[in-house]
């Protein structure tokens, strides 16, 4: 699935900067990107039809969190590629 990709493109730079750190051995560092996006902007990007009952199913907990991305900002210096989905679409780089 091409979401994957994604998430692959957001992740390179940061393993680079974690595997060339100094004394980050055993280190846990979150990351993300700028702008968190909804499922209903990443189906309206793939065209993907949204159910009548979308706004109504139960949406489960984990999937409401945000991510921290502080620690890997401040220690390694990581900056996405891309800050935002829509920057991903915009460079054509899905």
């Amino acid at each position: 699935m091409e979401i994957e990709r994604f998430y692959c493109l957001l992740q390179r730079g940061a393993v680079i900067l974690a595997i060339e750190a100094k004394n980050m051995n055993g280190q846990i560092f979150n990351v993300a990107d700028d702008e968190p996006v909804t499922a209903a902007e990443i189906m309206k990007i793939y065209n993907e039809p949204i159910t009548e009952d979308f706004e109504s199913r139960p949406i489960d907990p984990s999937w409401l969190q945000l991510l921290d991305t502080q620690k890997i900002r401040e220690q390694l210096g990581f900056k996405p590629i891309y800050p935002a989905l829509r920057n991903v679409v915009d460079a054509g780089a899905l």
